[in-house]
């Protein structure tokens, strides 16, 4: 079975409930995690026993990793910026938490992109 080169944008607690969700099946691979702190990073390695490749830029990592998941795990004011940008790398899928924007504008954006 195909696996999804799958990358996780912020590493605070809600994204532990991504990865979760992704280590139960052997259908997705987290390839990379995006965090400004590497010490998140480190934890998410730590707790669940993976070794993603790291990034501090989460553009960079969508432009190297050329992903085919994308989970937006950042507070919601980030939301609206990280899933925009993740869909001008047309994954195939990108998971955002709830809220899924800031406001009623940005989440308009969101559907457009």
């Amino acid at each position: 079975m195909k696996t999804h080169k799958t990358v996780i944008i912020g590493c605070g607690l809600m994204s532990h409930n991504h990865i979760r969700g992704y280590l139960t099946t052997d259908r997705f691979e987290i390839v990379a995690l995006a965090d400004f702190h590497e010490s998140a990073m480190n934890e998410v390695d730590e707790a669940f026993g993976i070794k993603p490749k790291h990034y501090p830029n989460a553009r960079e990592m969508l432009e190297n990793e050329k992903p085919d998941v994308v989970s937006v795990c950042t507070w919601h004011i980030g939301h609206a910026e990280w899933t925009i940008a993740a869909a001008a790398f047309q994954p195939k899928v990108i998971l955002c938490e709830k809220p899924m924007a800031d406001n009623l504008g940005r989440a308009e954006q969101m559907i457009i992109a």
